[in-house]
């Protein structure tokens, strides 16, 4: 099973100034923004790895207990390939089946600190 980094996703209060901060000030490289009915997003290039700023557009920003980092993600060559074997290891599914999301198919499952671990292949 092939599986590689994809992105780590940050919940952020502003997404602009976010913005300024990580492609301005940092002089990280802005990938695309784009959103759905809950969130702002915008990918942000920081080497060979991909930063998602997230903001809410349903309510206030909503901090984890364990911190702003909202989820980490990987790509992967087969989801169900991938969610059978996880389903061996009776690994926790967040979701009742995949989503289609900015041309991908993405799934989320919860990691062993309750951590959320988004899994995504590309359409």
């Amino acid at each position: 099973m092939g599986i590689t980094m994809a992105h780590t996703s940050l919940k952020v209060e502003n997404l602009e100034e976010s913005k300024r901060f990580y492609i301005d000030i940092l002089g990280l490289e802005h990938i695309e923004d784009t959103a759905n009915e809950k969130y702002y997003f915008s990918l942000i290039k920081a080497g060979e790895g991909v930063i998602e700023l997230l903001e809410s557009r349903t309510s206030l920003y909503e901090k984890k207990a364990t911190g702003p980092i909202d989820h980490i993600a990987f790509w992967v060559d087969d989801l169900t390939k991938c969610l059978e074997k996880l389903k061996a290891f009776e690994i926790k599914f967040l979701l009742k089946e995949p989503i289609e999301a900015l041309g991908s198919s993405i799934f989320f499952v919860e990691g062993p600190s309750g951590e959320r671990v988004e899994l995504m292949e590309k359409l």
